[in-house]
């Protein structure tokens, strides 16, 4: 946002360029995610046999922080595409209505 004869203006470009740095980090953490899902994944195979007490005791706990951490990790993209999403949006409208008030002050022919 700028300031120009006491009118506040979107400073577009800038915010479009946010648009894709949020768009290219919510891939980033996608991706990332995916990577260590697996790699969670692959190790929790590992944690022991279900009939044995101390398995099951450790599981009893660890399965709700690892759900926590899951829910956690596949919305966060999700979240950095909402705000793009919402940041891009923004842009439109504001360049609509720019052009709006534009065409409302047109000199008369």
């Amino acid at each position: 946002m700028s300031q120009l004869g006491g009118f506040v203006h979107m400073a577009t470009p800038e915010v479009e360029d946010a648009v894709r740095s949020l768009r290219v980090t919510a891939a980033a953490l996608a991706d990332a995610w995916s990577r260590a899902k697996a790699a969670i994944d692959t190790e929790e195979g590992g944690i022991g046999d279900p009939a044995d007490l101390l398995a099951r005791t450790f599981r009893n706990s660890y399965d709700a922080a690892a759900q926590a951490l899951r829910t956690t990790a596949e919305h966060e993209p999700v979240r950095y595409e909402e705000l793009a999403d919402a940041a891009q949006a923004g842009v439109e409208t504001y360049l609509a209505h720019d052009q709006a008030g534009r065409d409302g002050f047109s000199p008369p022919r």
